[in-house]
């Protein structure tokens, strides 16, 4: 091991998303020489083997999970069990403390990274080793979500954001945060907080630029470092992708495919399922959907809608089981991906030229989705019944043709997330009007069409279609008279236009709540720095006075 290298130790949380996680950490620090041992679930070992990409540094620890009563018989992951028995999981993890304090003392690492296991801290002050609570959420989520109030509202001096909380989200959340915790008398959120209370830094897998406020509301929060290890994203596959899924992505045009996909763990109830599915069909573009079998169920064929099968054999395809996901977001016939906002699945999409359809289920998720959706506008979120929490399948039909059209279009990178929902909001109304000025002419054929009109159209081929007119496609030299419908566009290009502007001079009041938060962000900086060199130098004086107290000390024994 070379002059300048360390040694770390990592131990994650037993869930696929926290160990893929560490072991992606852990690939970056090999790569600069640093020796790595990762502590895992014996069974899990082999699942994680194809993601060590340096096996001379790092070095696969696995140990038994303890048996505790209420748990099935070998579990090791989150993936083993209901979310229900978590806290079990935990208290499992929890009974691991001697084994991981002997491994400490034999390999002395300089460094531990670890999430759940709140005792850890402790142990690596008495052993004179430096804790590192690594989240594998966001800053952001982190902010808003981990204490020990209601979340009826943000915390105190949270920075401004799009993230709020609806009435579901909020009783859920609370739930879990105030459930009790096996074994040790503490709730879930009293258990990260003595985490990150006790431990020396706090890091997350993100940079300066996506959450530079949350992290610095975080610094201020708990009185300690916070380290941005950068997105920390899984090198490019080497392989390729299978024969079957290329020969089906291959048959479609550039852009014009659907992937939606929700992680090793999420399952949803049997009819949010079946309106997922449903939803899917009616946007008519071709897709591939990899999901669990909803709850209750053991297959997906269950679980399929009457007839979905025939209607879907030329459009699309449910696959149960394991994806290769980094190199299907990769192919060019995927426009769209629709997403359960778990951070690494973000992470993969944002480096592939792709849209983003927002479906956040649970925890982190739901912070993930008002950030991307929101604050940094990189995708739309399907909407929710904010008391029930239920999507329908018109609302992902909305959701996905509002990414797919406009990117089909070329216009996505052109205009804010906004102007693309104001757009779709007044053709959806002029095409009202439209089919109200139609009714007066055939009433019988409006009665026909009730209760299916802007879901499922039974097209004629015989019958020609009039084109919608888009701004960008009117010639502004024609002296022809324009429709109500080509005024409106170009009023409200030029209404945007004339906005862009403004916002580019400083002149809008979002433009100077941007300029205040970066004046207040720089104030911040430049206090801590002062406050680091007073620190500083207070640090180096004391070390001189000591000096002259004692000479005779040995330094480096110290």
């Amino acid at each position: 091991m070379c002059e300048n290298s360390f040694k770390f130790f990592m131990y994650p949380w037993f869930a696929m998303g926290h160990l893929t996680s560490f072991i992606h950490l852990s690939n970056k620090l090999a790569e600069k020489g640093h020796k790595i041992f990762f502590i895992l679930p014996t069974g899990t070992q082999s699942k994680l083997e194809q993601f060590n990409l340096h096996p001379e540094q790092i070095r696969f620890i696995p140990i038994t999970v303890p048996h505790v009563e209420g748990l099935p018989s070998g579990t090791e992951t989150t993936a083993d069990i209901s979310f229900s028995l978590n806290p079990l999981l935990r208290y499992a993890m929890d009974l691991t403390q001697p084994m991981i304090e002997s491994f400490l003392q034999e390999l002395k690492p300089h460094f531990v990274f670890f999430d759940f296991t709140h005792w850890l801290p402790s142990l690596t002050h008495r052993l004179g080793i430096k804790s590192i609570n690594y989240f594998t959420i966001s800053p952001a989520a982190v902010g808003y979500l981990i204490r020990d109030v209601s979340l009826t509202e943000a915390p105190k001096g949270f920075p401004p954001s799009s993230i709020k909380l609806y009435a579901h989200e909020m009783r859920a959340l609370n739930d879990i945060n105030n459930g009790k915790e096996f074994g040790c008398g503490i709730t879930f959120v009293q258990r990260i907080l003595m985490a990150t209370n006790n431990c020396d830094a706090i890091a997350f897998k993100t940079c300066t630029e996506m959450e530079g406020p949350y992290s610095e509301f975080l610094e201020i929060k708990f009185k300690k470092p916070v380290i941005l290890a950068g997105p920390v994203l899984p090198e490019p596959p080497t392989s390729t992708l299978d024969d079957k899924w290329a020969k089906w992505f291959n048959q479609f045009k550039s852009k014009t495919v659907i992937f939606c996909a929700f992680g090793s763990e999420t399952r949803l109830r049997k009819d949010q399922f079946q309106e997922l599915l449903l939803g899917l069909e009616l946007t008519g573009f071709p897709f591939l959907a990899a999901l669990k079998p909803p709850i209750g169920t053991q297959s997906i064929e269950q679980a399929l809608p009457e007839g979905f099968t025939e209607r879907i054999q030329k459009q699309g395809i449910i696959h149960e089981g394991w994806i290769q996901q980094q190199l299907i977001l990769g192919h060019p016939s995927i426009g769209c991906f629709v997403t359960h906002c778990g951070l690494g699945s973000l992470s993969e999409s944002m480096v592939n030229d792709c849209q983003l359809v927002l479906m956040p289920h649970a925890g982190d998720q739901i912070i993930n989705a008002r950030l991307m959706g929101g604050d940094l506008r990189i995708g739309v979120e399907v909407e929710k019944g904010h008391e029930n929490g239920l999507f329908t399948k018109e609302g992902v039909v909305k959701a996905v043709r509002a990414v797919m059209e406009d990117d089909m279009a070329g216009t996505s990178a052109s205009r804010p997330r906004t102007f693309k929902k104001e757009e779709a909001e007044l053709e959806e109304e002029e095409r009202s009007e439209e089919e109200s000025e139609e009714s007066s002419k055939d009433e019988a054929e409006t009665e026909k069409q009730k209760g299916t009109q802007g879901i499922i159209q039974v097209e004629n081929p015989n019958l020609a279609k009039p084109k919608n007119v888009k701004a960008r496609d009117i010639n502004m030299d024609k002296t022809t008279e324009l429709s109500r419908r080509e005024r409106g566009e170009i009023e409200k290009q030029k209404a945007h236009e004339r906005y862009m502007k403004l916002q580019e001079q400083g002149k809008t009041d979002q433009a100077q709540k941007d300029l205040e938060r970066l004046a207040l962000i720089r104030q911040k900086r430049a206090d801590a720095a002062k406050k680091r060199e007073e620190e500083k130098t207070a640090r180096e004086q004391k070390k001189l006075e000591a000096r002259k107290l004692a000479p005779r000390i040995n330094v480096k024994q110290v």
